[in-house]
């Protein structure tokens, strides 16, 4: 429960940059395959990855075209042109938090034809808390103001989001709750897809190329960046490596 909020939170804190631009920087595609998730010598650490649909919003507007994954889209973006907005990605944010604490979508979708329909939006949002024992009433009213239909009754910039994130403190632990919590990494682990051979290969062919730009001169934080990315491709290969990394952080080429 805490690594999932403090993935978000770290999210939150690097798109508050964005949107803290004048005139602000909206990404307009967060979503669990952008998200980078590694470690370093103070614990875990999180990159917003592909700023490739990024824009500059209109400095009259605040306003964009609609780009990004449909399912992590805000409401507005369905049913009115030039709707990206601040708020938009914080609707994508609360949708990541949603299906990392409950492995299903705060409004899913009734089939493929029905990506494009405003109408999947007319069903309540399950409160994350009855998918999720862990989750408790606090971060129930975050997710409900993320993921509110209209976007004026929403966090408008990452940085408010941030703000209640920080304010967030887990309940004390209970027998029942840590039983809970031994599914998270699977959670976490379905939210991402499903893994393919293709994947475990990929993932292999960077963890080499780690290996191999370890050996060079000056780049062993560059190495353990790259043998993240193999990581979070193929997470089977954590097991193997994870100690390499930590001691590539050190300076250590082990």
């Amino acid at each position: 429960m805490q690594t999932v909020v403090e993935i978000v939170r770290q999210i939150s804190l690097g798109l508050s940059v964005a949107h803290e631009e004048q005139p602000p920087i909206i990404h307009r595609d967060i979503k669990p395959q952008n998200i980078l998730v590694g470690y370093d010598g103070n614990g875990i650490r999180v990159r917003v990855a592909d700023f490739g649909l990024a824009k500059r919003a209109n400095p009259l507007t605040l306003q964009l075209s609609a780009r990004g994954t449909l399912p992590f889209k805000a409401p507005e973006t369905f049913t009115q042109s030039g709707s990206d907005s601040c708020a938009g990605d914080t609707w994508s944010i609360g949708t990541t938090l949603y299906l990392l604490l409950t492995d299903r979508l705060p409004f899913p979708d009734m089939g493929n034809e029905d990506l494009l329909d405003p109408a999947r939006f007319d069903r309540p949002m399950i409160p994350a808390s009855r998918l999720n024992i862990q989750v408790d009433g606090a971060l129930d009213q975050i997710l409900f103001k993320a993921l509110a239909l209209a976007p004026q009754d929403r966090y408008q910039t990452a940085a408010e989001l941030l703000k209640d994130l920080n304010r967030w403190k887990p309940r004390a632990s209970n027998s029942r709750s840590r039983t809970k919590s031994s599914g998270s990494s699977e959670i976490y682990k379905s939210a991402l897809g499903p893994l393919s051979s293709v994947d475990e290969e990929k993932a292999k062919q960077i963890s080499r190329e780690a290996i191999e730009l370890a050996r060079q001169a000056g780049k062993l934080v560059e190495a353990a960046d790259l043998m993240e990315e193999a990581f979070n491709k193929w997470p089977a290969l954590r097991d193997k490596h994870e100690y390499q990394v930590k001691l590539w952080r050190r300076g250590i080429v082990g």
